[in-house]
């Protein structure tokens, strides 16, 4: 079968770019698959970079999981789309997969597919990464609309995305709905656990809260909830890490901002360690590796990255009880959920998790449901119905 995968990868930076890229390296090892990588070159338009085109660059990393592929494809340059389209043509490929990630995609997306589908026999598979954006977007529910629609598949990572695409219209006899597989390509250092946690300042047990800081992702409501627990539990360490995706109207400018419901004075802070930037392919596994626990207290999602980091790296989870974290957070198997955007039940819930602890062998049992090659299959599934 021949595949062509098209994605964003290195130098550009974020989930999605782990995601593409485990996902080429899972179909290249799958046996009678013939796969062509394509790639983004610019895949947003400069208006959607508040901080410039670099706010997307990974710079940092020399860890990068890049494979060989084709740089074809630019937002802004509809040469380009017509030359990717060429590619497809003349490849005869059986499928072509790639990801909606945000409706300002449509343009691009909607012209490949049309053409496409008059003029070859190719089947396109779509990625939903989210069925709509986290900011609310005008038209975003008919552009995704659309474009599900001229997908002969659509691929989602949870029933919540599921019942979203069914809301909007979408038929459900073509979509699958998956899972988000482990983000297993991380490397735990070899320098010893308590040598690094020394040199961050960071207490006898650690929570961690990992990725970029946007409002959606409830950091506010965890330190509420870890200044209500820190005082009873001194030797407990709260890690932030990631940079501030943008400057918004909720106030997250920096990291002061974030702790003005603090005294300058307060001993809490001391407990509180932010690692405010962008954080290297190869430190990824540094961080983790001293957690105790990953602490994922989204207000909405429709997945999480970190969740299958800290899998990977047998981690147990502390998260909202969200549709889509009650379909990846086994309570008590493989960590613990709480009342979405409640206080008082995430400071229980940390509090069990630290006097009754989830171990890493419970984690590293419950993984295996979300491995690549059973994602592989599910993507290919060739007698799922499709559309004529």
């Amino acid at each position: 079968m021949k595949i062509a995968l098209l994605g964003a990868a290195h130098p550009f930076r974020g989930g999605i770019v782990h995601f593409n890229s485990h996902l080429a390296m899972a179909l290249h090892e799958r046996p009678g698959l013939d796969v062509d990588l394509f790639y983004w070159y610019k895949p947003y338009p400069s208006f959607l970079l508040p901080k410039g085109p670099s706010s997307f660059m990974d710079q940092q990393s020399s860890l990068t999981f890049h494979q060989p592929g084709q740089h074809i494809l630019s937002y802004t340059n509809p040469l380009t789309w017509c030359a990717l389209f060429d590619r497809l043509r003349k490849g005869r490929y059986d499928i072509f997969i790639t990801h909606w990630v945000h409706p300002i995609h449509f343009p691009v997306l909607k012209a490949l597919f049309t053409a496409i589908r008059l003029f070859t026999k190719t089947k396109i598979y779509l990625i939903v990464h989210n069925c709509l954006p986290h900011e609310p977007m005008p038209g975003a529910a008919s552009m995704s609309l659309s474009i599900f629609n001229t997908a002969h598949r659509i691929i989602l990572h949870s029933t919540s995305e599921t019942q979203q695409a069914q809301n909007l219209g979408f038929i459900t006899s073509n979509m699958v709905t998956a899972f988000l597989p482990t983000f297993n390509q991380f490397i735990i250092p070899g320098e010893p656990r308590e040598s690094i946690r020394h040199s961050l300042g960071l207490r006898g047990k650690v929570l961690l809260f990992f990725g970029f800081i946007r409002p959606y992702k409830g950091l506010r409501l965890l330190l509420e909830a870890f200044h209500d627990l820190a005082s009873r539990y001194p030797d407990v360490s709260l890690l932030v890490v990631g940079e501030h995706f943008h400057t918004t109207s909720a106030g997250l400018h920096n990291n002061g901002s974030l702790l003005d419901h603090l005294s300058p004075n307060d001993p809490v802070r001391s407990q509180i360690v932010f690692i405010d930037r962008y954080v290297a392919n190869e430190e990824v596994g540094r961080y983790f590796a001293i957690a105790d626990v990953l602490v994922a207290p989204y207000l909405s999602a429709t997945q999480s990255g970190p969740i299958q980091i800290a899998y990977a790296l047998d981690k147990p989870v502390i998260a909202s009880d969200l549709p889509a974290f009650r379909q990846c957070v086994s309570h008590g198997e493989s960590g613990y959920l709480f009342s979405t955007g409640n206080v008082q039940d995430l400071t229980e819930k940390l509090e069990l998790f630290l006097d009754k602890p989830i171990t890493n062998k419970q984690v590293h049992r419950y993984r295996q449901f979300f491995n690549w090659q059973r994602y592989v299959e599910m993507l290919l599934m060739l007698t799922a119905p499709e559309r004529k």
